[in-house]
């Protein structure tokens, strides 16, 4: 959720939270403004053009600073190829079920009560990475972790993993590495995608990681359940 502007900042939306953003997008211009190590390189004059910094935050302009975006949609690319059902005001949201759904669902509009029949549906890579684990997930289906170049996790659940899609293997962006799978007593088929921004060490989930002692570095803490370096998927379920 991106917070209201301040009113001195002439109608620029925020982008990232205090701790500012590690990258920032230009929509428009689909131009790249990376800050990896804390820091944002406004030396090129295009980029300076688009990004200011207002404090600690990186704001970012988006026709004529009506907007703000998070870089990821330009970093990587859809995960699955086929209409879905839109996520927003649903349980399949980030952060639903009482704060307990830790990533996003993307759930095919034509689905097992419309007649779809095996093979499911491929789930993509959306980035270049390396298989990290895979592992029965929840009712029947299996989770696969890939860690991107920059120690980012995307964890597909609730998939089957295709052949040769095994701990160790590299990955292209784009390529098909999991079908979405269908769970021991419910009648659909989807893919349940999370993110981490792989700067915690152990499982990505952690049950112990809720109220009262709960610790997230990136997202609103709530009962996540997960590792502290959760990150929010939302953007994944907007790519073109």
């Amino acid at each position: 959720m991106h917070p209201n502007p301040p009113n001195d900042n002439g109608g620029i939306a925020q982008v990232g939270g205090i701790t500012g953003l590690e990258s920032a997008a230009v929509a428009t211009h689909r131009e790249l403004v990376r800050d990896r190590d804390g820091t944002v390189d406004l030396s090129n004059s295009a980029n300076s053009n688009h990004v200011r910094l207002v404090g600690s935050q990186i704001w970012v302009r988006i026709d004529g600073w009506k907007g703000g975006t998070q870089v990821d949609d330009v970093q990587y690319v859809r995960p699955v190829r086929v209409p879905i059902h839109p996520i927003a005001g649903t349980h399949r949201v980030f952060g639903s079920r009482g704060g307990a759904h830790a990533g996003i669902d993307l759930v095919p509009t034509h689905n097992l009560r419309q007649g779809l029949q095996e093979p499911f549906p491929y789930v993509y890579a959306v980035a270049d990475g390396v298989v990290i684990a895979y592992y029965l997930f929840y009712r029947g289906t299996y989770a696969l972790e890939i860690r991107k170049d920059d120690d980012r996790i995307v964890r597909y659940c609730e998939i089957h993993a295709l052949d040769g899609v095994r701990v160790g293997v590299r990955v292209k962006q784009g390529q098909e590495v999991a079908r979405m799978g269908r769970m021991t007593g419910i009648n659909e088929v989807m893919v349940h995608l999370e993110y981490f921004k792989g700067t915690a060490s152990g499982g990505l989930t952690n049950r112990n990681n809720i109220y009262p002692n709960w610790q997230y570095d990136y997202v609103t803490p709530m009962n996540f359940s997960r590792r502290r370096d959760l990150l929010d998927p939302t953007f994944f379920s907007e790519l073109p």
